[in-house]
């Protein structure tokens, strides 16, 4: 039996967006009058691609090692860890070229 112009539309609108999952590293270095802080760490996300040249891109969470020194106190914290939790997400939109 032959394809129908719906069957083939059907199929294209299937594959037509796309997931990828990623786990992109980072380095992340502020410092301020007060404060200074290092991480180095992994963020792992979902790229959605609504089209050739567009992507929705999500990070949640990251899994890795932050310190954080508060200079006036001489207070420090040092923390390795995964910290994954409705606080820490991103979202984007990606333009590819």
């Amino acid at each position: 039996m032959g394809s129908t112009d719906s069957d083939s539309k059907r199929v294209a609108a299937c594959t037509l967006y796309e997931f990828f999952y990623f786990i992109r590293t980072c380095v992340a270095l502020l410092a301020g009058f007060d404060d200074d802080f290092v991480g180095v760490g992994l963020k792992p996300g979902v790229a959605f691609k609504v089209n050739e040249k567009i992507s929705v891109v999500t990070h949640i969470g990251f899994i890795g090692y932050e310190h954080w020194k508060n200079k006036p106190s001489k207070n420090s914290v040092n923390s390795w860890g995964v910290d994954v939790d409705g606080r820490n997400i991103i979202l984007g939109i990606y333009y590819n070229i």
